[in-house]
């Protein structure tokens, strides 16, 4: 529906592109690695999403992962 909606404004796309690629590059999941941040795909989504917040987002965090991560920040 929302892609309707882009085409018919004539909004230019990219094809291929995910939110994860517009929010962090290869550098910064590296460097969050090396901070003890876990290296699944959600633990790095979730990282690009907290490092480009205006405010603090709500975490869920039961095996702590996360939460150690955040204190080294």
């Amino acid at each position: 529906m929302w892609m309707k909606c882009i085409n018919e404004r004539k909004v230019p796309i990219t094809d291929g592109i995910t939110p994860l690629a517009v929010l962090a590059n290869e550098a910064m999941m590296s460097k969050w690695a090396n901070e003890g941040l876990p290296a699944d795909k959600i633990s790095i989504e979730n990282a690009s999403i907290i490092s480009n917040c205006a405010r603090w987002p709500l975490i869920i965090d039961p095996q702590l992962q996360g939460s150690k991560w955040i204190k080294q920040k």
